[in-house]
Formats: C-alpha cells, structure tokens, sequence
C-alpha cells in the first residue's frame, strides 16, 4: 500500500509538474520569464506536464491562497468540487518556477517541506488513473 501510495504522489505531482515544462533543476528548453498568480494558469497550461493529465483526471492546486483546477491541457482559476488529488506549494515559489521551470519550483518546494500532496482516492486507483505522468516523477523525488 504504502508504494502505491508513492506510486500515485509521485504520478500525480510528476505530471503536475511536466505540465508546468520542469523536469530536472532547469528544464530543457524553458525560457525564463515571469510568472506571478495572473499569468501562472495561462504558462503551466502550455506545458507537457498539463497535456498529459488523463482525460478523466482533476486535481486542485493552490499557488499561495489562490486556488486552480488542472485538467488535461489546462489550468483555469478555481477548485473543482471533487478532485482526485490537491496539491499546495506557497506563492513564493513562483519566482524559481519562472526562473528555472515548474519541476524545479516543485522539487525546491519538496525539499524545504513547503510542497503538501493530498490524496482523494486510493493509491492504486490514483497510479492506475495517472500512469501516464509516472514520467514526470523525478520532479518530487
């Protein structure tokens, strides 16, 4: 249980962030630029990470206070009623995630403890669900 339950945190916070373009510490081919809370949802929705959320799959995420709904190919200002995953990484992180990428901001936030997962379904349910963003677990470790 407890590695379906790693599987899935790492499937869905992968994916969360190839969709945000930032696989490693800097990914490749992302551009700096600055992102803030009105321009975060427009930015991560043109990423791998988003694009490749299953048709069927809808996680919250927080940035700071300001909630988001991430659905395949997009990320739209408010929460959606019944997620199968919330996500939460502090405001703060928008700079480094500009800088350097989505996967980094979210590593950093992991590594300093700031970066909260919650699950709304079983693990297995949720690994089987988004087995397609297991590529992007090398974000959150």
């Amino acid at each position: 249980m407890a590695i379906g339950f790693l599987v899935v945190l790492g499937i869905a916070t992968y994916g969360l962030l190839a969709y945000l373009d930032i696989i490693g510490t800097t990914s490749a081919g992302w551009t700096p630029r600055e992102i803030t809370q009105s321009n975060v949802a427009q930015v991560l929705s043109q990423t791998n990470l988003i694009q490749d959320i299953p048709e069927e799959g809808v996680i919250a995420a927080y940035v700071g206070d300001e909630g988001y709904t991430l659905r395949r190919g997009s990320m739209s200002g408010g929460i959606p009623s019944n997620p199968d995953v919330t996500i939460r990484v502090p405001e703060s992180y928008l700079e480094t995630m500009g800088q350097y990428g989505p996967c980094a901001a979210f590593a950093k936030a992991r590594g300093d403890g700031m970066l909260d997962v919650e699950m709304h379904q079983s693990s297995s349910e949720l690994g089987w669900k988004y087995r397609a963003l297991v590529k992007y677990r090398s974000c959150l470790g």
